[in-house]
């Protein structure tokens, strides 16, 4: 994945996980112009194309709660 790909990932997962639109904002200025391009080369964006359907489709969130095992 290109360092671009990987930077709108990591702000739509840190906007999940603070609840801070801004972070989704910054994701939206690097995913929102390369639209156009994404559509005519899809194979050429592979992970943006993921960083994409994270902006535009809900993202799902698992959390993992219990009592640490000792031992």
């Amino acid at each position: 994945p290109s360092g671009m790909s990987l930077m709108a990932d990591a702000l739509l997962q840190l906007a999940a996980f603070t609840g801070e639109d801004r972070y989704r904002d910054y994701a939206a200025r690097v995913l929102e112009p390369l639209i156009p391009d994404m559509l005519k080369q899809p194979l050429a964006f592979g992970y943006l194309l993921c960083a994409l359907d994270d902006f535009v489709g809900p993202m799902d969130e698992v959390a993992i709660v219990g009592e640490v095992a000792s031992g």
